[in-house]
């Protein structure tokens, strides 16, 4: 889902507010602040800077980083199965 699915700014807050917790349980502080600014536009209601957050969130380093760990520890979680 894009930023600009996101019309109510409550459903932004609690889906950065989740990925938010989870970016920084995983040592990516820079998406965490970045989902922390998406937090505040949700709550706030402020959605009209949604979209430069957004991006420079999904453009960043430690996101394409996040999605491989997510990836190995799903494939990991898969396979433990298989002995």
């Amino acid at each position: 889902m894009g930023a600009k699915e996101y019309q109510d700014g409550l459903a932004l807050h609690r889906a950065a507010h989740a990925f938010n917790g989870r970016s920084r349980n995983r040592g990516a502080g820079g998406v965490a602040a970045l989902c922390g600014d998406l937090e505040e536009f949700g709550k706030t209601g402020q959605l009209k800077d949604v979209d430069l957050v957004y991006e420079q969130m999904f453009h960043s380093k430690a996101l394409r980083i996040l999605r491989r760990v997510n990836m190995l520890n799903a494939m990991t979680i898969w396979t433990s199965g298989t002995d």
